[in-house]
């Protein structure tokens, strides 16, 4: 595997060093593509990460619940004022996941998630605002706890 490269926003090869960094599970790097102060939501869950040592944090929980994450990004459209980025997130629930205050056991399975993401950079192209949109009810069914989570 090729050593991970930091891309800032509105640079040739952005797209894919964003997905392989979520992707990787290097909470450090991801921390580096935010502003100081920026912001993750995972719209969800209804939660917002905020400043580099949370969103951090946020990715060590989304790795824990889940190895072979694989996050794609495969279109962007917008400029750093407002960017819209639209992703495949796949990989094997084999960790915990707390959803509404429960925690579900391991399911063990593979899931395939599409969804987007709102975005903002600032002008060194360090994010400062990435919404994520996803149809938690799919993740749901996929790792075979629907009925149990609505």
């Amino acid at each position: 595997m090729q050593p991970l490269k930091m891309i800032p926003y509105g640079q040739p090869g952005f797209l894919a060093a964003y997905g392989d960094v979520w992707s990787s599970g290097d909470a450090a790097l991801l921390g580096n593509y935010f502003s100081e102060d920026g912001c993750y939501v995972e719209s969800s869950y209804q939660h917002s990460y905020n400043g580099r040592r949370e969103i951090m944090r946020f990715s060590k929980f989304m790795h824990a619940f889940s190895s072979g994450v694989k996050i794609e990004y495969v279109s962007e459209c917008g400029t750093a004022d407002g960017f819209a980025l639209e992703w495949v997130w796949t990989g094997l629930a084999d960790g915990p996941i707390r959803i509404d205050g429960v925690v579900y056991p391991a399911a063990h399975k593979r899931y395939e998630i599409p969804g987007a993401a709102i975005c903002r950079a600032n002008a060194q192209g360090e994010i400062t605002y990435h919404r994520d949109y996803y149809d938690l009810l799919t993740l749901t069914r996929q790792l075979g706890i629907a009925k149990a989570a609505s």
